[in-house]
């Protein structure tokens, strides 16, 4: 897709090889890994607390996300957008998402879209 193209190119630093990747570090990928699901969490807590997208708690929660995205992408209002495509297309992504709710995949979309635009 259109989305995951503009992903791709968007990649900071992408690694090559399996080499690379343990080069850079599993403490590196466990640490993204870890701060995304408390994030996730968070989300989730807003969700169940009936917060739409596009409230001042929820958008902060999303600025976090942002930060963390631009670990390893370019990060532009374009790639952002993209991402959050992404995250309710994309098998992959929903199945990290899903367990956490089954609503938090098109929530996410939504707040990071806002964010985006605002």
């Amino acid at each position: 897709s259109a989305a995951e193209m503009l992903i791709a190119q968007n990649v900071k630093n992408p690694t090559k090889s399996v080499e690379e990747v343990a080069k850079r570090g599993q403490s590196f990928y466990n640490n993204i890994t870890h701060t995304a699901h408390e994030i996730f969490r968070e989300l989730v807590q807003c969700i169940e607390k009936g917060l739409k997208p596009n409230n001042a708690v929820v958008q902060k929660i999303i600025k976090k996300h942002h930060a963390l995205a631009q670990q390893t992408l370019h990060v532009t209002r374009e790639v952002y957008k993209a991402l959050a495509e992404l995250y309710i297309e994309r098998v992959e992504f929903r199945k990290q998402l899903d367990p956490f709710h089954p609503h938090l995949a098109e929530y996410m979309a939504k707040a990071m879209t806002i964010f985006a635009d605002s």
